[in-house]
């Protein structure tokens, strides 16, 4: 039906929930909650933004997570050895600039270390 009307089926899913979290608790036909109303239920903006969000990229969630864990693989490469360190140091455009203001203060100074260990 949503195909066939045009409508996204995540903007009915939305316009249904929010009808039914206004509605709801003025109703006799649905049963009331306790301590709370469905109102209180009703999403933000940025949530439905959020959930949007999530939709659009869940066809490709198996390639993010795969590529996730590729970074996470090279990243610990990286974290056990000196030699990145050393490069991006000896690099003329990068030089410490770089590991000095993005990296963790600690990696950088035991970056620092291992250079003046390898080259001092």
């Amino acid at each position: 039906v949503c195909k066939e009307e045009g409508i996204v089926p995540l903007q009915l899913l939305k316009w249904g929930l929010n009808k039914f979290c206004r509605n709801a608790d003025d109703s006799s036909s649905v049963p009331k909650l306790q301590k709370k109303e469905y109102r209180d239920y009703l999403l933000t903006r940025q949530e439905w933004e959020l959930i949007d969000l999530i939709a659009k990229f869940a066809p490709v969630k198996d390639a993010l997570e795969a590529g996730l864990a590729k970074l996470q693989k090279w990243h610990c490469a990286m974290g056990c050895s000196n030699i990145y360190f050393i490069c991006l140091v000896l690099d003329p455009k990068i030089k410490t600039a770089y590991t000095s203001n993005k990296w963790d203060p600690d990696q950088h100074a035991k970056g620092m270390i291992d250079l003046e260990n390898t080259v001092g």
